[in-house]
């Protein structure tokens, strides 16, 4: 639960792979307290170009935390249930926990304690997006990638495109299901 300019509430997901908030064009319609400028293009990670409204210098409030000067942008997607997105930028210099058995995210400082046992994995930096480099394994073959961290999609691993294409692992996987 969010809010937005002391006056919207919102159902906001948390996406590691945005850096930005963005809230669904058909919700926004309803919100009283954005002032939207003019559409510009944008692109999104999958390649795709869109046109996007942006709204600068907002208030967003998630629990006990709130930001000021936000800029908002308008997108066509967000998870099931939920008027749109909000990034991993909102907590700079903060450590993330993410504790799926509970169901929920703790925002820390510094390291907890109980963080003793962990692999630490290099993180590359391409436009904003967090990818660390993995190895998938297809019968005797083995292809090196560098996969995006992403939690907003809810399958295992997504490949992209140009990586299908020069690898030719489609070729080698069977396919179980399609989703657009």
């Amino acid at each position: 639960k969010a809010i937005l300019n002391k006056k919207d509430t919102l159902d906001l997901m948390f996406h590691t792979a945005v850096g930005s908030v963005s809230l669904i064009k058909d919700v926004t319609k309803e919100l009283t307290s954005i002032n939207w400028s003019e559409p510009n293009k944008a692109e999104s990670w999958g390649g795709g170009e869109n046109t996007s409204r942006s709204s600068e210098n907002n208030v967003l409030k998630i629990g006990e935390s709130e930001w000021d000067d936000i800029t908002l942008w308008d997108c066509e997607h967000s998870g099931p249930l939920t008027d749109g997105k909000f990034g991993l930028n909102l907590f700079e210099g903060k450590i993330i926990e993410i504790n799926f058995d509970q169901n929920v995210v703790v925002i820390h400082k510094s390291l907890p304690v109980k963080s003793v046992k962990y692999e630490k994995l290099k993180l590359d930096y391409d436009d904003g997006f967090m990818f660390i480099s993995g190895i998938s394994i297809s019968g005797d073959n083995a292809f090196t990638n560098k996969y995006l961290i992403h939690s907003g999609y809810a399958g295992s691993v997504l490949y992209d495109d140009e990586f299908v294409k020069s690898s030719k692992i489609g070729e080698q996987l069977e396919i179980l299901d399609e989703k657009e």
